[in-house]
């Protein structure tokens, strides 16, 4: 008998590019779902958030506004009757009494956001969303919509309510 020589033979070269095949079709299309998964994601946060500026906006008596740029979204005071807004003062951002930080959010994971409607929301001491001291009674009040990667999820804003929905 021959003694065999060091290496591969053709055909184990051939099942290891087929397993390495298998396993990057199978991993390579992750890669891109956790910034498809940070849209939705920041989207329900978002939600979640438009409820808490409403709650905060009826529980310190003051007039709240929501301003949205296409990485980031803060809360700024229209009014300083409540304690937290008299010590941010108007125009400032107040601290955030559930986190204790400036009412900001910035964007993670290349997720961009696009408001339709204006940049901008107003909510009113009851809570409501107005625009120029007026309640908006359009539908919707706003949308904004976070797109990273190939998906996409759109938070609404319903009017005289201040409902907010979220779709994907």
């Amino acid at each position: 008998m021959r003694a065999r020589s060091g290496g591969y033979s053709l055909l184990e070269l051939v099942a290891i590019l087929v397993v390495i095949g298998i396993l990057a079709a199978v991993v390579a299309p992750r890669l891109d779902a956790g910034t498809e998964r940070a849209a939705t994601t920041q989207a329900d946060a978002l939600r979640r958030n438009l409820a808490h500026v409403q709650a905060l906006a009826l529980g310190w008596g003051d007039s709240l506004r929501l301003t949205v740029t296409a990485n980031s979204y803060n809360v700024t005071c229209l009014t300083n009757i409540g304690a937290a807004c008299a010590t941010a003062g108007v125009g400032n951002i107040p601290k955030d009494p559930a986190t204790g930080d400036n009412f900001t959010v910035s964007l993670t994971d290349n997720v961009t956001l696009a408001a339709v409607g204006g940049n901008t929301v107003d909510f009113d001491s009851l809570g409501r969303p107005t625009s120029g001291g007026a309640l908006i009674a359009g539908n919707p009040a706003r949308t904004y919509t976070f797109t990273g990667g190939t998906r996409s999820a759109t938070v609404t804003l319903r009017p005289i309510t201040g409902f907010a929905e979220t779709s994907y």
